[in-house]
């Protein structure tokens, strides 16, 4: 992905700086980390093209996670993919993305580093594996999520600030890396438009939303989970178009995200910030900002959904069709994994070997109170054939 270009770096504390040689290890580690191979086809029969790409798509649990899909979400991402292939169409792929950094909590990493990189480098990577088989290619756009980032954020002092400036430079970074024009960077405010509506028609229906979200969880904590399909209030969620009770495992999941960014947060409001989250990606739904951008002789064909966070623990198997979810860096045997835009981006050195991680905002906060905070270093992607450019840059914290 560094193909035609220059990588340098400073250390933002310089009487902490490592050794030159050091560096110079650290950047080759960060290229290599960031190298695309074209690798194998897929193993096993796979007689249909669809098929093949299917199965680079999902990939192995090095870079998926969850388990593997099961025949009916293979069999759905054949036919999505088939589509896009006979219209000879590049295969579109929607990402949602968080669009405040650490959620303006971690105030060493409020711009892309070298977790942004390595998402920025999956995409890539299967781009230049689908090409091979569909000349097409891959179509990602990354959706910032800057309207529900600013709700959901909004006692962060300097949210918008931090939202536009993570934004920019996410961009700056794929026009300089050469792959805007196949990972395009957008935020919903921008799509709501082309959708045929504004932020505050979206605003209305994510308000109203919440507002029987919150209703439906009151009413269901009166009732064994066996009546909530029955209450009036979920049948009111039902009509406004809703799939699925939220059960008790899914609730606890996103209580716990709250208490994750806020750990002074009480249960009214962990609800409160559950029923916004809710309501907000609702009103995606509704007002189409994840709509397609590609059509064949039946339609629009619906883009594939992509996510570096898992679905919530609950979720109706039917919503995960068409849905991919994989780790920012490759890793067999961790089953979990950190997005960029929640957590920091490290380099590690240990045992002599240097390493690249992401650190989620808890165990963050566990190095500022220790004092152990990671050296802070920038990294400068230059164009080789246009030195006259601005360049491009990321941050990564230095554990040496």
């Amino acid at each position: 992905m560094l193909k035609d270009l220059e990588l340098s770096m400073a250390y933002l504390e310089t009487l902490k700086a490592p050794a030159d040689e050091l560096s110079q290890q650290i950047i080759d580690n960060v290229k290599k980390t960031l190298t695309v191979y074209r690798g194998e086809l897929c193993k096993g029969p796979a007689p249909k093209k669809s098929g093949q790409i299917a199965q680079i798509l999902f990939g192995s649990r090095k870079i998926r996670l969850g388990s593997a899909p099961g025949e009916e979400e293979m069999r759905e991402m054949e036919e999505r993919i088939s589509r896009f292939v006979e219209s000879d169409n590049p295969i579109e792929i929607n990402c949602l993305w968080g669009a405040l950094k650490g959620y303006g909590r971690a105030s060493l990493f409020q711009n892309p580093d070298i977790g942004e990189m390595m998402a920025l480098r999956r995409f890539e990577d299967l781009h230049v594996k689908v090409s091979e088989l569909h000349g097409k290619g891959l179509r990602v756009n990354i959706i910032m999520e800057d309207i529900g980032s600013s709700i959901l954020n909004d006692k962060v002092d300097g949210t918008s600030g931090y939202i536009e400036s993570y934004y920019n430079s996410l961009k700056d970074i794929s026009s300089e890396l050469g792959i805007s024009g196949r990972i395009q960077v957008k935020k919903e405010s921008e799509l709501l438009a082309g959708k045929g509506f504004d932020v505050p028609a979206f605003l209305v229906y994510a308000e109203k939303n919440c507002n029987m979200f919150i209703d439906y969880l009151t009413a269901s904590q009166q009732v064994d989970e066996t009546a909530w399909n029955a209450l009036p209030e979920y049948i009111t969620l039902q009509k406004a178009g809703w799939k699925g009770t939220i059960p008790m495992v899914t609730r606890e999941y996103y209580f716990q995200r709250v208490a994750t960014k806020n750990p002074n947060a009480d249960m009214p409001e962990r609800i409160l910030y559950a029923c916004k989250y809710l309501g907000l990606a609702f009103a995606r739904y509704q007002c189409q900002v994840c709509g397609g951008s590609f059509a064949d002789q039946t339609g629009i064909i619906p883009p594939i959904k992509a996510s570096f966070v898992p679905y919530p623990p609950g979720t109706d198997v039917e919503l995960k069709n068409g849905r991919l979810e994989y780790k920012v860096f490759d890793d067999k045997d961790n089953r979990r994994s950190v997005a960029p835009w929640s957590g920091c981006g490290l380099i590690v050195r240990k045992d002599g070997c240097l390493k690249s991680k992401i650190v989620g905002l808890n165990e963050y906060r566990q190095m500022v109170e220790t004092g152990a905070l990671p050296i802070p270093s920038q990294f400068t992607v230059r164009s080789k054939t246009k030195p006259n450019d601005k360049p491009a840059r990321f941050m990564a914290g230095l554990i040496m």
